[in-house]
């Protein structure tokens, strides 16, 4: 699922630390 890679990365730039 391409869609959810990319709302991943999104999120670690929106929220960083979360996927830290």
């Amino acid at each position: 699922m391409l869609m959810v890679f990319f709302f991943q990365i999104w999120l670690s730039y929106e929220m960083p630390g979360l996927f830290s």
